[in-house]
Formats: C-alpha cells, structure tokens, sequence
C-alpha cells in the first residue's frame, strides 16, 4: 500500500539511529492555503453583515439614458447565462472524468475571490464600479487597515460578484495557444513558452477589458492618463494592468496545466491526490484549486492598486462610475 501524502516515512532498520521523514504533498499545502482563505474570507464578510451593511447604493437620478439602462440589464443577463453555460460544461466534464478537474476547480476558485475585488481601492479610490446595476454596498472598510472609501457600490453581477468565475474565459483560449505552440515547438522550455503567450495574452486582455469598460461595467478612473490607453478619458484601460494580469494571473495558470500535460504528470496542485479517496480527495481537490487562484488573484489587485493612485479622476467620468 502507498504511504498518504502526509504520513511519517523512513522508519529505521534494527539497531539504526531513528531517521524521521515528514511527507507532506503540494496539494495538501495548497489546499491549506485555500482554508485560510476562505476563513478570512467568512471573517470578513461576516463582520460586514453583523454589522447590517447589506444594502444596495441608488442609482444616480441622472445621467443615465434608457438606452445605457437596457445595455445595463442586457450585460447583466449575459453574465448570469454564460455563468450557467461555463458551469454546466464544467461539471459535465467533471463528472465524465469522475474527478474534480483543474477546471472545476480554478472555476470555484474565481467564484469564491470576488470578496478581493475592494483591494483595489484598498488606499485610495482609483477603480469605479457601476452604482446602477444590482449592487450592496461594499465590505472593503472591513478590511483590516482599510484607508479607502467609506462606502461605494460592489456589483452583484457585473463586472464583479458573479462575474468572478468568467475570469475563467481568461484562461481557456490563452490554454488552447498554449497547446497549440507546445505542439509546434515541444522542445520549447517554460520560459519560452512564457515569453511567447505575453504577447496574445495581453492583446485577449485589452480586448476584453475594452469590451467591459466601454458597456459600463467599470472604470480605472485613479490610472495617470500619460500611462493608459485612451487616457485621460474615464474609459482608459492602464498600460500596467495589460502587463500585469497576464503576468500574475493568466500565464502562471496555463504554464502550471500545459507543463503537467506536457510532462504526462499530475497537475502540481493535486499531486499527492491520487492516494486520497472519497470527500477528502475531492476537498482537497478543490481547496488546492482556490489557494492558487487566490494567490494569484491576490498578485494581480495588489499590484495594480499601486497604479491607481492618480488624481483628479477623469472629467467626462459618467455620474454612474462615480461616488
């Protein structure tokens, strides 16, 4: 029988010194990595409902045309099919495989980060959320050390709360390039494949990120205009954020799931699974998933909220995207 993945090892022979090995698997220490996580998650947003902040902020009474509210609602009803879409695929897959797949649980993963999405304003207010689609107000000054603003919209549907687990559109075509060069150039090593998936990566993201900003959703509105694209203008998308969420988020994601593949190996964050069984293989399973999209998530807002500290924000801000 195989040793579990944490069980004591290199028991010594007759007359030997004791010799004392401690296994202990990746996934078990991603997977702890996710239950602290998910506890100081459950810390944070149960402060913020004892303390009866869940309540929506108005929408402003003008503004905002007939036609911006029908993008509005229509950009919301996408979210919540494509977010039904991306899950059934998923559990189909899953239950074909009869295994939590890296999919399943980078997708749970996303689904349960979204209570990260105030770091962004952690110290100063620089990323506008819509106040006129379905929103609460945010738990940001929950945060232990808040310094950003004391109240401000968190969307319900978009572009944040569900809108989390669609970060996983990030990912797939960004996996399928990935594939696709490995098997035109295998003897490329990560780094290569790394430098050549930026490039595309970064053009996915200006693309998506416009495509969002431009219906509402959001807006960079603390980035200096002289380092943004469109700046000075309240639909600017930073330079930094176009290097940073390939860099922290997307690459790191597929090399880990293309490298595995590669190799014929088990993805890292499960290796040590394979031993488990029943409820335990599959929580573990999904809590190494979200330690690692958490983390990387974590990168990726920290780092651009130091990018978003410029001020006065943009002047043909929309009153939707403001305080």
């Amino acid at each position: 029988m195989k040793p579990l993945p944490t069980e004591i090892s290199g028991l010594p022979a007759a007359g030997a010194q004791p010799h004392w090995r401690f296994h202990l698997a990746p996934s078990v220490i991603w997977a702890a990595v996710g239950a602290v996580f998910l506890t100081f998650q459950a810390w944070v947003i149960g402060r913020w409902l004892a303390d009866g902040e869940v309540s929506s902020i108005s929408p402003p009474r003008h503004g905002i045309s007939p036609a911006q509210e029908t993008v509005f609602w229509i950009c919301q009803t996408v979210v919540v099919l494509a977010v039904i879409l991306c899950g059934w695929w998923i559990i189909r897959d899953a239950r074909r495989k009869r295994q939590i797949t890296i999919h399943a649980a980078l997708f749970l993963g996303y689904g349960t980060a979204q209570w990260m999405d105030p770091i962004m304003n952690y110290a100063h207010w620089g990323f506008a959320n819509n106040n006129a689609t379905l929103n609460v107000v945010s738990w940001g000054p929950y945060l232990p050390g808040w310094s950003g603003p004391d109240r401000m919209p968190q969307p319900l549907t978009y572009a944040t709360g569900l809108f989390f687990p669609l970060l996983i559109l990030w990912i797939w075509p960004s996996l399928a390039l990935a594939t696709k060069l490995t098997v035109l150039r295998p003897q490329w090593g990560w780094p290569k494949l790394a430098a050549a998936l930026l490039l595309p990566v970064m053009a996915i993201d200006v693309i998506a990120e416009t495509l969002l900003i431009r219906t509402g959703s959001y807006a960079y509105v603390g980035a200096s205009p002289e380092f943004s694209l469109f700046g000075g203008h309240w639909y600017q998308l930073p330079f930094a954020e176009v290097v940073l969420l390939p860099v922290a988020f997307v690459v790191p994601t597929v090399l880990l799931i293309v490298t595995a593949r590669n190799r014929g190996h088990e993805i890292v964050l499960f290796a040590g699974t394979e031993q488990m069984k029943g409820a335990s293989r599959v929580w573990v399973r999904l809590l190494s998933g979200m330690g690692f999209v958490h983390t990387t998530i974590l990168l990726w807002m920290v780092c651009i909220a130091f990018f978003l500290r410029h001020a006065p924000i943009p002047p043909d801000t929309p009153t939707f995207l403001r305080l």
